[in-house]
């Protein structure tokens, strides 16, 4: 009931907008039911039903978002960000949903709910396809969570993204990151080859969407992302997990970049 109240509440700000109330209204319901039943549950009780809160969280936040109709400030008023954390490009094309896994451990993961808009601005959920049968719907954010979208380049078949974030994989060991996900007119892609990720038996170059910077937590002192430039800009002091490790003797300080080159991302 609740939910019906605060819906009715902010009914009169949405009332330009063309949906079906009445799904939105069931729909709503639904997501605050989840949500708040999410914020009751002990860490043991989430353990015992196998995390499939987050399904279930899941899969209402994405029967509210494809709702046909809503626009953006419509989904901020319906989800205050007071209730799940979002991040969304300049041009509203891509917004990132997520909320804590709650694995019980020192790794803490986020969960990724990832809605988009085709080029005639119709919205599409996509579901995290980790919390189904499926499986793999992380690797692209790798349990991250993102504070920041930038649009890298557009061509004639899609746009690509630049979402900026991080993670804590356990108590002493925290990763900044940079995701490139490509939007063409109608569907997303998250296997984007924007930067080299490592090598094949043959020593050819491996390439993915994403790209860490992991350190023990505090030794990255610098990283920032220049938008204009599209550079991203690190300094880490080192230790056993940077990419440059301490080895014997004092740890040294390391200045580098990634930098788009129109087609990937080049780390020096």
């Amino acid at each position: 009931m609740r939910a019906l109240f605060i819906f009715g509440c902010i009914l009169p700000l949405l009332s330009n907008a063309q949906y079906d109330r009445d799904t939105l209204g069931a729909r709503l319901v639904t997501w605050n039911a989840v949500r708040e039943r999410s914020d009751t549950l002990t860490l043991s009780e989430v353990m015992d039903d196998d995390w499939h809160i987050n399904a279930q969280l899941n899969q209402a936040l994405a029967g509210v978002l494809a709702v046909p109709g809503l626009n953006d400030h419509a989904i901020d008023s319906l989800i205050p960000a007071d209730q799940l954390h979002r991040v969304r490009s300049a041009d509203g094309r891509l917004t990132l949903f997520s909320w804590d896994e709650r694995t019980g451990g020192t790794f803490q993961a986020q969960v990724t709910l990832v809605f988009f808009r085709d080029a005639r601005g119709i919205g599409h959920p996509v579901f995290d396809r980790s919390l189904n049968d499926e499986g793999g719907g992380t690797e692209w954010s790798r349990g991250g969570s993102y504070h920041a979208i930038h649009a890298l380049g557009r061509t004639d078949s899609s746009t690509l993204y630049l979402c900026v974030g991080g993670v804590k994989g356990c108590s002493s060991c925290c990763s900044e990151m940079l995701t490139v996900i490509e939007l063409t007119r109608d569907d997303i892609h998250f296997d984007y080859p924007a930067f080299e990720v490592g090598t094949d038996r043959n020593e050819e170059p491996l390439l993915g969407p994403t790209w860490e910077l992991t350190a023990r937590c505090g030794d990255v002192t610098r990283f920032d992302y220049d938008p204009k430039h599209k550079v991203a800009r690190f300094t880490y002091t080192t230790d056993d997990l940077t990419p440059v490790p301490a080895g014997e003797g004092e740890a040294r300080t390391i200045t580098g970049s990634a930098h788009f080159d129109g087609k990937r991302f080049v780390v020096k």
